[in-house]
């Protein structure tokens, strides 16, 4: 069973293929300390909604996540047996078809869903095994105009098995939310004065032409959290919310233009940008390698690399074939060093040899 109460962090990710190879290739330790939470979404061109679960308990090892429906997807744009299957499980307004397509996983901690029926929360709460196994509920921009319901119920929960995400969303400035942050905070609170409550957002950015070679990209998410932990502090001295964020991850896109190489190298509460463009007589490849060498070559970076993902910078700088020579590799490498230093924070792991191989 997740202790809930004992988390001091919850990283929220999109169902993609950087998030998770960057999750998988995390050391086993690791993994026991991280407790994601996924947007369920179906896997590639999957046949089976359970290929999902799946992909997910193969990356984490079979240690535990939560999960929640993604309201990104738009499930009606796909013909595959997967998007079906979620479509017809999403039929039912009172979701008893997903709790019960989540139970089969035993290492899936479902997340209630609030955009129903306040009767339908309450006999979802009534279920013996989603007590035992515990839950989340998120609150985000999709569903926070049932925060009533989360208030309605929070206060007949006898027992502390699950947590609370209050998700801000993505903002470059996130800590304009603080305000509406604290106010739902304190509305839980007062509901459940013992509630685990995990603060979330994510501000990494959209467009990098404003950033120059090696130039640092803050992390506005710290900022939101230390402002509403002041302001619940101002309000009762023992309100506290703990850290979540995105891991780094920003919304989908339908895409662009085509990629610019770039290294992303996360460093404390910022991530260090170094990107390029591929002159006339060079080679994506070339110019990738060209930028790892300058990475490691810089203060920033750590000898020997703790981590797969300055394991896979070193290897682009000696021009390895499995080194970081598009944007998903990137993304994967910057979220799997951005999760070692949040990992290392929590409790003390073994250096990763450079030896693991890698997993696409």
């Amino acid at each position: 069973m997740v202790q809930f109460a004992r988390l001091e962090y919850l990283p929220t990710f999109i169902f993609r293929w950087s998030e998770i190879i960057g999750i998988e290739n995390l050391s086993e330790e690791e993994k026991q300390l991280l407790f994601p939470l996924f947007r369920i979404r179906p896997w590639a061109n999957s046949k089976s909604l359970a290929n999902s679960f799946d992909r997910i308990n193969q990356a984490m090892s079979g240690n535990p996540f939560a999960c929640d429906v993604d309201d990104w997807y738009d499930k009606e744009r796909s013909n595959t047996g997967a998007a079906q299957e979620l479509r017809n499980i999403l039929q039912d307004p009172s979701y008893s078809q997903w709790y019960e397509f989540v139970r089969q996983f035993d290492n899936a901690i479902p997340c209630l869903r609030l955009d129903t029926e306040i009767e339908n929360i309450e006999d979802a709460l009534r279920q013996e095994w989603l007590e035992a196994r515990g839950f989340g509920i998120v609150l985000n921009e999709y569903n926070l105009r049932y925060l009533r319901n989360a208030l309605a119920c929070l206060p007949n929960i006898h027992h502390n098995n699950f947590f609370v995400a209050v998700d801000m969303g993505w903002s470059r400035d996130p800590l304009q939310q603080a305000q509406q942050a604290t106010s739902i905070c304190v509305d839980l609170l007062r509901a459940k004065p013992d509630v685990t409550i995990f603060l979330s957002s994510s501000s990494f950015p959209v467009s990098f032409d404003n950033f120059g070679f090696g130039e640092a990209v803050n992390c506005a998410e710290y900022a939101l959290y230390d402002e509403v932990r002041r302001q619940l502090q101002a309000v009762n001295n023992e309100y506290f919310v703990k850290y979540a964020d995105w891991g780094t991850t920003r919304p989908p896109s339908d895409g662009g233009g085509g990629w610019i190489p770039r290294i992303d190298l996360p460093r404390g509460r910022n991530i260090r940008l170094y990107r390029r463009r591929i002159a006339d007589d060079e080679t994506k490849d070339e110019v990738c390698s060209a930028i790892a060498a300058e990475v490691t070559a810089s203060d920033e970076w750590v000898t020997p690399p703790p981590s797969w993902g300055h394991y896979q910078i070193e290897t682009t700088a000696a021009g390895g074939q499995q080194g970081i020579y598009h944007a998903r590799k990137n993304s994967a490498t910057r979220i799997n060093m951005y999760l070692h230093q949040k990992l290392s924070e929590l409790g003390a792991l073994p250096e990763v040899t450079g030896e693991e191989p890698f997993e696409g």
